[in-house]
Parts: C-alpha cells; sequence; structure tokens
C-alpha cells in the first residue's frame, strides 16, 4: 500500500507542475494503479498457491524437511508414515498412501480421504526394480499431477524406494525364518515319536533278556557278568534316548496336550512358599508343534525365574484365545519386580522373547501398572504359522 500511496503522490506532483488534458492525466493514473497493484498481487498469488499446492515450488525445502524428520533414529516400519505426513504437509495433498509391490499391504496412510478427486501411483523403485507404490490423491479440480508436484514427489519416491525394499525382506526374512521353526519343530516331534515307538522299546525289551539271560546263569561267573554289563549298557542306552526324546519337545505335550501341561506345570510349581493359580480357556484351537512348544516353554521359564527370584508368594498364569486371534499367555506375581535400574537380560529373560519372535510372536516383560510391584510376563504368539 505505500507503494501505491507512493506512486499517486507523484501522479499529483506532476500533474500540478504539467497541464495535461484530463484523457492524459487518466491514463497515467490507470498505468500508475496498475504498477502500485503489481507487488500486491503477486503476494496474493503467492499466497494462494501455497494454500491451495503446498510448498512444491520448493521441492528441496520439502526434501530438506523429510530429512530433519527422519533424523531422528527410527525403526524403518515408522519411515512411510513419517514421508506421508510430511508429503501432505508440505504439498497440500488430500492423502497420500505407501502400499507394498503387489498392492495387497498399506504401509503407511495420511491426510483425510476424499471421494471427489482422482488417485496417481508413482512407482517406488529400488535398483530399477518395482519394490511399492506411491498413492496421491488430486487436489480438488485436478486432472492430474503438474510439473511441480512431479518434481517434488520425484525426490519422495528416490528416498522412499530402498526404504520399502529394505521392509519387504525383513518381512521376507521373517516369514522364511517361521517356516524353517515350523519345520525344525514338525521334525522334531516326528523324531521324538519315531524314537519313543521305535527304539525305545526295543532297548526296553533287549534289557528284559539281558536280565532274563543272566538270572539262568552261575552266579559270579564269568558268562553272568558280561550279560550283566550288557544289561546295564543297555540301560545307559535307554535313558539316553528319553533324555534326548525329551529334548526334542516336552513329552506331556504329546501324552495331554498344552491346556493340560501348562496347568500340571503351574501346579508342579506350588509349594508352601509359593502359590500358582491358573485359568486356561477350555477352547483352545488345535495349534502348530511351533506355538506348543513356545508356550510351554516360556510359562516353564518364567515360573522358574519366579520361584528362584521373584521372591514371591502367589504367582498366576493365564492361557486363552484373544479376539485378534492370537494365543495369550500372561504370567503374573507380587514379588520385588524388576531392577529399577536397566540391566543386561538374563539368559531366561533372553530366551523367552526369542522364542516368541522366532515364531512371529512377541513376549515383553515388564512391572505391572498398578503399584509396580511384581513382573508380568506377557506374550502374544500365532495361531497359525506360515
Amino acid at each position: 500500500m505505500s507503494v501505491a500511496f507512493t506512486y499517486r503522490g507523484l501522479f499529483l506532483a506532476f500533474s500540478q507542475l504539467l497541464t495535461l488534458p484530463k484523457s492524459t492525466s487518466a491514463a497515467i493514473a490507470s498505468a500508475l494503479s496498475v504498477l502500485s497493484l503489481r507487488p500486491a498481487a503477486g503476494l496474493v498469488w503467492r499466497a494462494s498457491d501455497l494454500l491451495l499446492y503446498g510448498r512444491r515450488a520448493k521441492p528441496y525445502e520439502m526434501l530438506r524437511a523429510l530429512a530433519d524428520s527422519l533424523s531422528r533414529t527410527m525403526p524403518s516400519d515408522e519411515v512411510p508414515a513419517a514421508v506421508c505426513e510430511t508429503v501432505v504437509k508440505r504439498l497440500g495433498l488430500p492423502t497420500v498412501t505407501t502400499h507394498t509391490r503387489t498392492r495387497d499391504q498399506v504401509l503407511a496412510h495420511a491426510g483425510e480421504d476424499r471421494r471427489d478427486t482422482a488417485t496417481v501411483d508413482l512407482e517406488l523403485l529400488d535398483r530399477s526394480e518395482r519394490v511399492g507404490v506411491l498413492s496421491v490423491q488430486l487436489r480438488p479440480g485436478q486432472r492430474t499431477l503438474d510439473a511441480n508436484d512431479r518434481a517434488a514427489l520425484a525426490l519422495v519416491t528416490d528416498q522412499l524406494g530402498p526404504v520399502v525394499s529394505a521392509i519387504r525382506l525383513r518381512e521376507e526374512l521373517r516369514i522364511s525364518r517361521e517356516r524353517v521353526v515350523s519345520a525344525r519343530e514338525e521334525e522334531r516331534r516326528r523324531l521324538r515319536r519315531d524314537l519313543h515307538d521305535g527304539l525305545g522299546p526295543p532297548l526296553a525289551g533287549m534289557r528284559l533278556q539281558l536280565d532274563a539271560a543272566a538270572s539262568v546263569l552261575e552266579p559270579s561267573s564269568q558268562p553272568r557278568s558280561l550279560v550283566e554289563s550288557a544289561s546295564d549298557e543297555a540301560s545307559r542306552d535307554l535313558e539316553e534316548v528319553r533324555r534326548i526324546i525329551d529334548d526334542l519337545r516336552p513329552p506331556v505335550l504329546d501324552d495331554c496336550g498344552l491346556a493340560a501341561a501348562v496347568a500340571r506345570l503351574a501346579d508342579r510349581f506350588n509349594t508352601a512358599s509359593l502359590t500358582v493359580t491358573a485359568s486356561i480357556s477350555a477352547h483352545l484351537p488345535e495349534l502348530p508343534a511351533t506355538t506348543e512348544t513356545a508356550t510351554y516353554r516360556i510359562a516353564a521359564e518364567a515360573l522358574t525365574n519366579i520361584a528362584r527370584h521373584a521372591a514371591a508368594s502367589t504367582a498366576h498364569l493365564a492361557l486363552e484365545v484373544d479376539a485378534p486371534g492370537r494365543l495369550v499367555l500372561q504370567i503374573t506375581d507380587n514379588g520385588k519386580g524388576l531392577p529399577a535400574r536397566p540391566r543386561p537380560e538374563g539368559v531366561e529373560l533372553t530366551s523367552m522373547t526369542e522364542r516368541a519372535d522366532e515364531i512371529g510372536g512377541h513376549c515383553t516383560i515388564t512391572r505391572p501398572p498398578a503399584d509396580g510391584r511384581g513382573t508380568v510376563v506377557r506374550a502374544l504368539l500365532p495361531l497359525h504359522v506360515p
């Protein structure tokens, strides 16, 4: 406005000094008015462009903002969400979504969907391989992305492609590991059955035959001594086979199933100084061997820790299936709880989390939220494995 007043003042001054026709004065006044409004018009245009299209005219500013938001240490799974939020905020697009390569999974979504606008898909590449899709919803009135939009989004897709590729590879690795663990556990179950049914009875029968043969030989004779020695060796071999069978898979799981096995486990830890109660769902579905073994081992390790280190008087074990379709194992106690200062996890604590992780589950060890006394071991385990 100060520029407009300046132009107006100059016009009045010159019109006083120079005698000009009215038509000429009007033309000069119009020209000066246009000149005075140009800066204001430019300001209005830039403001409206920023309001409608965001900061697309300066794509490197958006890239810098994106780099700033990602400079904080964050898991790779959270990067697509941060990218989508930054693009929506900086470009003023209604929504931005990151998909996997086959569009069967949404990695991140930001913004509010509009039904009156179209969507444009941009490929996410890593080393010339398509690894994902960035879907952007156009602004109202747009039919396609213009050059400024594409320049800004090209910088984003170049950075996002390798991240999505890393997420995909990690997911494939997780699925592969779960399949290996599942195959290993099923093979252990088969080996246990074969050893129990195929090797155990013959060894037991051999020992009985040797004992019978020794009983008809002369006492203190060399033949009887040799037969008794062979019988002792057969007994040791039988015990070793039983140990191997038990290490392959807890035999109680095959004998009576997971629910009864966990109930027996809880009862086994009941002592004069520790009362262990259990609430186990009566409607547990048929579970894969990996989930059964992991559940039993985690429960055993948690109860062992309570008995040895917690100084607890009560503990409770709960086993059920939750709404999302996961097996939930939770063991709580009223002991002294976790140390106030973090310390390296013991072998038992690490083992529990690893057992859950390797089959696609999750295990946490925390303090109760109410009074902070005791410990809560909570494992979420899959009902099915790949």
